[in-house]
């Protein structure tokens, strides 16, 4: 089995897990631990798709990874904000 058909399976396994544990309601679309596995499936499948050369998937997963990981900074930043607010209210 190639290096990139390997980690095809790798990061679609990842998405995929995060997307199971979304539908069973053991993590929400807001979690770190779902963010970090649609982050970690989507940059291995970067990875993959560029040794292959598909650049359709090159570009469909470096927008999921970036949107992915752009979610785990805002979300902590948010929540980081709302505890500040919360905190100097009280």
């Amino acid at each position: 089995m190639s290096l990139a058909s390997t980690g095809s399976l790798v990061g679609g396994a990842l998405i995929l897990a995060a997307f199971i544990a979304l539908q069973l309601g053991r993590v929400d679309a807001g979690d770190r631990r779902y963010l970090a596995l649609n982050t970690g499936g989507a940059v291995v499948l970067v990875a993959s798709a560029l040794l292959a050369e598909l650049w359709g998937f090159v570009v469909l997963n470096v927008v999921w990874a970036g949107a992915s990981a752009w979610g785990l900074v805002h979300g902590h930043v948010h929540k980081e904000d709302l505890r500040e607010r919360s905190a100097s209210s009280s």
